[in-house]
């Protein structure tokens, strides 16, 4: 976990860096599962919102994230955390593991046709920074 508090104190940052893009892997690993522990304490501590001035929620919804997490459930639960445009489909292709039809699983989520469109795509165009394909 302190690694995680490591790289959110250098998230604090990004407003020196604004076209600078992250995007994690896997749904960002372990990060849903320690989000809410790390908002808590940083709410909790006055020393922690001195020493990371943006609250970790608002610095894990500044990332990027592929969604390859091999369930819906845990894509959508990736979606409400980071928001529907930081997340873009991912593939282990060409690992024996590789989700077979990534566009597939994100078609069998229950969201609306534009989230659906923006995950598979259009996330992806705009994550560069660069303009936005429509």
């Amino acid at each position: 976990m302190r690694n995680v508090w490591c790289n959110l104190h250098l998230l604090a940052r990004f407003d020196e860096f604004p076209r600078l893009r992250i995007a994690l892997s896997h749904g960002g690993g372990a990060i849903q599962a320690l989000l809410p522990r790390m908002q808590y304490s940083w709410e909790c501590q006055q020393a922690l919102r001195d020493a990371i001035p943006i609250a970790p929620a608002d610095a894990a919804r500044a990332l990027y994230y592929d969604d390859l997490l091999y369930s819906a459930t845990a894509i959508r639960a990736l979606i409400e955390m980071a928001g529907d445009n930081r997340v873009m489909i991912g593939t282990d292709y060409p690992f024996a593991i590789m989700d077979t039809d990534p566009a597939g699983r994100v078609a069998s989520l229950d969201l609306s046709e534009a989230v659906k469109q923006a995950v598979r795509w259009r996330n992806a165009s705009a994550w560069p920074g660069e303009r936005r394909l429509e």
